[in-house]
């Protein structure tokens, strides 16, 4: 102890005051240490929840998915994670929507480190309703499973997103639901964009392929190299975009669907796709796609099924179209294709347009196996595309119906992903409705004692009123 701290720790010891000095001091210390205590623990609340799916066999080691709908992920053999920032998880991969004039957005400032400058004066945070534990047991029977559930404020509009994902698969499958509680059809918005990170690289080059938008080491991926990539049901209301990373949290920013481009040279970059929807009153509209991580530069071939209408009632039909898009430089031959439709819903024989037009698949239950398709070539950079009509049978309760779609390539270096259960239809009026409702009938002895009773009420009462 120094001479001066000596002398006032010898004079506070013996004065009134120095001794209320002592006391103050002391609750000063306290006060801090507490102030310290409670900001340690606010900070350690601020981070934002995540759940975890873990998959030491890889490719993908672990998808970290926050109940704000951000996410990050680890590839095998990779030290940095694959989303910009390469440290934090969740990163700056997310689900936003716009409703009225307000973004809704991740808490990306919750994640220890961000550079996703999508917020301003019109911009308000997702509040995570619920996350469920992982589930599956990562096969493509049972993929490992995610799903969390935000609202966008008040707006009646829920986001719900689930994540699956097959044990040895390069790439993730995201459905994303926009739920309406409200009396009126919403008008939204939606993104799905990220700050790309390819393989421990913050630059890159952009891509895009009919259904896909990417961002990749090499200039048109060629040579063959990392590539971070969005696929999509291409539609007229469906948009995509790589850019400088600032670029794609501007474009969101200011509330503008993308606008179709790719940057002209590598640069610190980003990417997103865009889907201008119309939820309805009471119901719900799906979209979905794969992020892809391919260390390789091979693409899978993508497919996607989807139903037109939305929705349709018992005895009515339903268009599907199935879409294969190759993103790769070389043609691939197709060695199957598989189609899976809902309990009660059935092929109409000869309804097979486009790419299949004139085939009939073989059908096995509710499977219909293509055959026409084993030995198609799907072209580079190209897709394959075919639609066929499904017969809703009379008696299909009401409810929501979903189909599916998968394939196989002869060259085992392609991958073909599925598209499951997301072309949804939804079934009005199913089964037995409330008009139609037999109304519970008395039997004829029930009849009778209910006139004994009645009777005996009466009686009872005229007599009390005679006395």
């Amino acid at each position: 102890m120094s001479c001066v701290a000596q002398s006032f720790y010898s004079w506070s010891a013996t004065s009134p005051i120095g001794f209320v000095l002592r006391r103050l001091a002391r609750r000063f210390a306290r006060g801090v240490a507490l102030l310290a205590a409670l900001g340690a623990a606010a900070l350690a609340q601020a981070q934002t929840p995540y759940a975890t799916i873990a998959n030491a066999s890889g490719p993908i080691t672990n998808i970290f998915v926050g109940d704000d709908l951000s996410l990050q992920v680890e590839y095998d053999g990779y030290t940095a994670y694959q989303v910009f920032p390469s440290a934090t998880k969740p990163g700056d991969y997310g689900t936003f929507v716009v409703i009225g004039n307000t973004l809704y957005a991740p808490d990306f400032s919750s994640h220890g480190g961000s550079a996703a400058g999508v917020y301003g004066a019109s911009t308000e945070i997702f509040t995570p309703v619920s996350q469920t534990p992982v589930a599956g047991a990562g096969t493509s029977a049972s993929p490992y499973t995610v799903t969390t559930t935000a609202a966008a404020g008040t707006t009646g509009v829920q986001i719900v997103e689930t994540v699956t994902y097959v044990v040895g698969d390069e790439f993730f499958h995201t459905s994303t639901k926009l739920t309406n509680s409200t009396t009126d059809d919403q008008t939204v918005l939606l993104y799905r964009a990220m700050d790309c990170y390819l393989g421990g690289s913050d630059s890159g080059f952009g891509m895009v392929a009919p259904g896909m938008i990417a961002c990749t080491k090499n200039e048109n991926n060629d040579p063959p190299g990392m590539v971070e990539g969005f696929t999509f049901t291409p539609g007229p209301d469906v948009h995509y975009m790589e850019a400088t990373y600032s670029t794609i949290w501007s474009q969101i920013r200011a509330q503008d669907a993308f606008p179709d481009t790719v940057y002209a040279d590598s640069t610190d970059n980003g990417m997103g796709v865009s889907w201008e929807l119309t939820v309805p009153a009471g119901g719900s509209v799906t979209v979905a796609g794969n992020t892809l991580f391919l260390p390789t530069g091979v693409f899978p071939l993508d497919t996607q099924i989807s139903a037109n209408p939305g929705s349709v009632t018992p005895g009515g039909q339903v268009t599907y179209t199935v879409t294969v898009t190759n993103a790769n430089s070389s043609d691939v031959t197709l060695e199957s294709l598989t189609s899976m439709l809902p309990s009660g819903f059935s092929y109409v024989s000869g309804s097979a347009e486009g790419d299949l037009a004139g085939h009939n698949p073989a059908i096995a239950g509710q499977t219909l196996e293509w055959a026409g398709a084993a030995g198609v070539t799907v072209p580079a950079n190209g897709t394959l595309v075919f639609t066929f009509v499904a017969n809703v049978a009379s008696s299909v309760a009401a409810g929501s119906y979903t189909a599916s779609v998968e394939g196989t390539a002869t060259n085992p270096a392609y991958a073909v992903t599925p598209d499951q259960h997301d072309a949804l239809v939804a079934v009005l009026g199913g089964g037995r409705s409330q008009s139609s409702a037999a109304i519970p009938s008395l039997s004829e002895l029930a009849l009778a004692l209910l006139a004994l009773l009645l009777a005996g009420g009466a009686a009872l009462e005229m007599r009390r009123r005679s006395r």
